[in-house]
């Protein structure tokens, strides 16, 4: 970390707003709960989860002995058990319910103001995400901002338990922002982070904040 500077509570808007891009990470970022775990809470209920839970372990225990363990596999193999087969409709339906549906706590208010002012300026703005298409969809449309994020795959309008992307993570990251924006068009760059998840877009970006574990954010670059 180049130095410890705390994020100021007001936002500093940058002069040309038409000329910045910035970039929110959604877990631990733009939300304080990790929203995997909320919306299985939500659309499976605990009890399924722990019924599920054996076909989950035997799936974990797969690939660690196969030694196909990668970016993403945990979390595709709980998406796989417990959604597997559901309509696209279905999920679309249960995303577009899940973020309204959360109390408060579920979104991180003070970052969701940064967002809508940079918004509201002028900026490009985008959700940068490992998590799902599935429920970021309706919230990034309803925020009117972009969205780059790990997609789900479907055929013949279901849940095939499979990504249809690679998992948003790490390298791809920077690699997706690079697919979706001509950077060059950019005076700035402004990246929101809180994990080595995001250390690649902050690679990225002329200005990088990232969340400490008491959930401020200091200068990372």
């Amino acid at each position: 970390m180049n130095n410890t500077t705390i994020h100021p509570e007001t936002l500093n808007i940058p002069e040309n707003p038409a000329r910045t891009l910035v970039l929110f990470d959604f877990d631990g970022t733009v939300s304080h709960a990790d929203s995997l775990r909320r919306f299985l809470s939500c659309n499976v209920g605990y009890l399924k989860v722990l019924a599920g839970l054996p076909v989950v372990l035997l799936r974990f225990l797969y690939v660690l002995v196969f030694n196909k363990w990668g970016n993403g596999v945990a979390k595709q193999h709980l998406m796989s058990t417990y959604f597997a087969g559901r309509t696209r409709a279905e999920m679309e339906e249960m995303g577009k319910a899940f973020i309204p549906g959360q109390p408060d706590s579920l979104l991180n208010n003070q970052v969701l103001g940064w967002l809508r002012a940079y918004r509201q300026a002028g900026c490009t703005v985008s959700v940068v995400s490992a998590s799902f298409d599935v429920w970021l969809s309706a919230f990034t449309a309803a925020e009117n901002i972009q969205l780059i994020c790990t997609r789900l795959e479907f055929k013949n309008e279901r849940f095939t338990g499979r990504y249809a992307t690679l998992n948003c993570n790490y390298e791809e990251k920077a690699h997706r922002v690079q697919a979706q924006f001509d950077l060059n068009q950019y005076d700035r760059i402004i990246a929101y982070g809180n994990s080595s998840g995001d250390h690649a877009m902050f690679g990225l970006a002329t200005e990088a904040w990232k969340s400490n574990n008491k959930g401020v954010f200091e200068r990372y670059k």
